[in-house]
């Protein structure tokens, strides 16, 4: 990164920090993260994480802060086609990083139970988002996450209490309007759910258009003693998109994750996952699905914390390329020393429908215990001639015989998902790219 680009990006913030008041002890935070990043530059390929994704194209992007008003009108109309077909929900809408409470939807939702921007969290200062926020970050330092801490200013606000149960899935959309050429958004999302609460959290990323923009999302996640979530994540944005994600759960004792991370859009896509068991008996199932055509890319970072025993984890992620399009894997699974009784899977499985697609898949065991079942795997492969052959001979066109069986190997990472609408629509959606493909 060129010190110019540096230095425009510490400016964007600089003029972030002045538009918007915030409380001394989140400046404070700001400030740290924007120096954090200065120190550190946007990473390069030298670097073993990222090896195999350059981020040359985003560091020499100039990216600019998105309008105070966003167009609300676009917002609204695009809005259906992110519902799943009328599923019933809760919803709260972001347009270009800043919570829309005219297009939100949150009547009936238990006693309780907070939803609010996290601007307003923090604007109220009761000491919630002061003590939680920053708790589910991972050690070392990286430089997108410091980014985004530097920008940090609205997303979710989400509190459970004990024993608490939503009724209704929370769908959580972030829009990119398009109204401000080349927008960088930074959100942060706050959920806490304390024990015994369950819920389902859907979150869709989108654009509006096919520009240049950058989305940058954390989502934090705590889950109490024998919490229970579903997970729906949903990235769809414009065909030249940046998106950068992270998702950063903490399950408690007894607790259960059920996380489904799902890539369709954008050009380049970074997606990553750091999930800690805080205590023992924890179970969390990581599944991703990412579709890549023309010349997207598309990477999944994953690390899974057994710090302690008697919890169990699987991690199915499948990848389906066309055209030039790339994919990353990167799973690491990691075994402290007392996390005895440990159940652990990891596989990641490619499909490549092109000679000129590639993927590039690293699984990681790290395991510093002696009485524990961890596995994992990977397999990169073609569409098998012989099965494409018995299709045919039974009157099959070859182009509905591909999206059938492209739309099976898919099928183990979206067969797990509870809320039928979104699978169905996800289905819907393979079948018509992969026809073609």
């Amino acid at each position: 990164m060129t010190p110019e680009a540096l230095q425009h990006w510490l400016q964007l913030g600089d003029d972030l920090a002045r538009a918007n008041g915030v409380p001394p002890w989140l400046a404070e935070r700001c400030r740290a993260g924007l120096a954090t990043f200065a120190r550190l530059g946007f990473p390069t390929v030298r670097q073993e994480a990222w090896r195999f994704t350059d981020p040359t194209a985003l560091a020499q992007t100039t990216f600019s802060l998105p309008a105070a008003e966003a167009d609300l009108a676009a917002a609204a109309a695009a809005l259906p086609q992110y519902g799943f077909g009328g599923l019933p929900c809760y919803r709260v809408v972001l347009v270009d990083g800043h919570y829309c409470p005219t297009l939100s939807e949150l009547a009936g939702l238990p006693a309780g139970v907070r939803v609010a921007s996290l601007a307003e969290a923090i604007r109220q200062d009761d000491g919630f988002a002061r003590a939680h926020l920053g708790r589910q970050l991972p050690p070392g330092e990286a430089a997108f996450l410091a980014l985004n801490e530097g920008f940090l200013q609205d997303g979710l606000c989400l509190h459970l209490p004990a024993r608490t149960r939503l009724p209704l899935p929370l769908h959580l959309i972030h829009l990119t309007s398009g109204a401000t050429p080349a927008a960088a958004t930074h959100v942060r999302h706050l959920i806490v759910a304390e024990a015994q609460a369950e819920f389902t959290l859907i979150e869709t990323c989108a654009g509006l258009t096919d520009e240049a923009s950058l989305t940058s999302t954390v989502t934090e996640l705590t889950l109490g003693d024998g919490a229970q979530c579903d997970y729906y994540r949903l990235q769809r944005e414009g065909a030249g998109a940046f998106h950068l994600g992270w998702f950063l759960p903490t399950v408690g004792r007894d607790a259960r994750l059920t996380a489904h991370v799902v890539s369709l859009g954008g050009r380049w896509t970074r997606h990553e996952v750091h999930l800690r068991f805080a205590a023992p008996g924890g179970q969390a199932t990581l599944n991703g699905l990412y579709l890549g055509g023309a010349k997207q890319l598309h990477d999944h970072h994953t690390i899974v914390e057994h710090a302690h025993p008697h919890c169990s984890s699987r991690q199915v992620y499948k990848g389906i390329l066309t055209g030039q399009a790339a994919g990353v894997f990167n799973g690491r699974i990691h075994v402290h020393p007392l996390a005895q009784q440990t159940d652990a899977l990891q596989t990641n499985r490619a499909l490549l429908l092109s000679d000129r697609a590639r993927i590039h898949t690293k699984p990681e065991l790290m395991i510093y215990a002696d009485d524990v079942k961890c596995t994992h795997g990977a397999t990169i492969g073609q569409l098998d001639e012989d099965a494409l052959f018995y299709l045919r001979a039974r009157g099959i066109p070859l182009a509905t015989a591909r999206a059938l069986l492209t739309c099976a190997f898919a099928g183990e990472a979206i067969d797990d998902m509870r809320l039928a609408p979104i699978r169905d629509e996800l289905a819907d959606h393979m079948q018509h790219q992969f026809a073609h493909a």
